[in-house]
C-alpha cells in the first residue's frame, strides 16, 4: 500500500550516505589485551588500546597509551600516545608526551608534545595520502646524520 519501487542509483546512494553515517559515529574500540594479526579497515573513527600487527586503514586514528601498531598507517588524522612501528601516512599528526614512534611520518601538518619519540624520518607533503607505502622518503635529500655538538670542557681554576 505504502511502497513504491526506488530507482537503483536511489538505493545506492541510500548505502552510501549509510557508509558515510557510520564513519562519523562512535569509534571502533580495540581493548588493551586485544591482539589483532592481519590488516584493519575502517570507514570511521579506530580507537586502539590493544596491538595491531598488520596494516591500518581509517579516518582517525587514536593509539592509546596501551596501545601498539606494528604495520603500515594510513588515516585522515593519526593520535598517537603508545607506540607505532612503521610508517604514517596522515593529513595531520599529534604525538603525546606518551607517543613511541619507530618510522617514517609522512604528514601535512604535525604536533608533538614534549617527550614524545621519534625515531625516523618526519615528511611534510600537502597529499601524505597519496604517498606509496614503499617510496616514503622518495626526492627527500638524506643528508650525513647530525653529530652531537661538543660538550665544552670545565676551565681549571688556577
Amino acid at each position: 500500500m505504502f511502497t513504491r519501487s526506488r530507482p537503483e542509483s536511489a538505493a545506492m546512494a541510500d548505502t552510501t550516505s549509510q557508509v558515510r553515517r557510520e564513519g562519523n559515529g562512535a569509534p571502533s574500540i580495540i581493548s588493551a589485551g586485544v591482539a589483532i594479526k592481519g590488516d584493519l579497515t575502517s570507514p570511521g573513527d579506530i580507537q586502539l588500546d590493544g596491538t595491531l600487527e598488520g596494516d591500518i586503514r581509517c579516518v582517525a586514528l587514536t593509539v592509546g597509551e596501551s596501545g601498539r601498531v606494528k604495520g603500515t598507517v594510513r588515516a585522515d588524522t593519526v593520535v598517537v600516545r603508545g607506540e607505532i612501528v612503521g610508517t604514517v601516512f596522515a593529513n595531520m599528526v599529534r604525538l603525546d608526551k606518551s607517543a613511541r614512534v619507530s618510522g617514517d611520518l609522512t604528514q601535512r601538518s604535525i604536533a608533538i608534545e614534549a617527550g614524545a619519540t621519534i625515531t625516523g624520518h618526519i615528511i611534510h607533503k600537502e597529499k601524505p595520502l597519496d604517498s606509496q607505502a614503499g617510496n616514503a622518503t622518495d626526492g627527500v635529500n638524506k643528508a650525513a646524520p647530525v653529530q652531537p655538538e661538543a660538550r665544552p670542557r670545565p676551565v681549571a681554576s688556577a
